[in-house]
């Protein structure tokens, strides 16, 4: 039976082409990477304000569905060659991870009492 894991990608754009590295990302790369079988969907995400925190600073999360993760993941290796490329990506501090699920998914109860700072 197949199952779902999350692919995590962080990135930064090559200094002075941000716009560049947006524009690719979004309208290039993701689209080729949900091209590959098992890869259901793809979202980017940017800090939300300034953190101290030094690494990259954009995130794609990719959903992919597979019996076997690991060719998956050969896939990916495989065909990067096939896939566009952009100068605009500083790969030298991107980060790839792949996550399994260990438990389920949570989600808020409309009836539960908030927590607030007040307590």
């Amino acid at each position: 039976m197949a199952e779902k894991y999350l692919h995590i990608v962080q990135t930064s754009p090559t200094p002075g082409r941000e716009d560049e590295f947006n524009e690719w990302y979004e309208n290039v790369h993701v689209p080729e990477v949900l091209r590959m079988p098992g890869f259901l969907s793809g979202q980017r995400f940017r800090l939300a304000a300034e953190d101290p925190f030094s690494g990259p600073r954009y995130l794609a999360v990719y959903e992919i569905e597979s019996d076997d993760i690991a060719a998956t993941l050969d896939t990916v290796r495989n065909t990067a060659p096939a896939r566009t490329k952009s100068g605009a990506i500083d790969t030298s501090v991107s980060v790839v991870l792949t996550y399994e699920p260990i438990g389920r998914l949570h989600h808020s109860a409309p009836d539960a009492t908030p927590i607030t700072q007040e307590h």
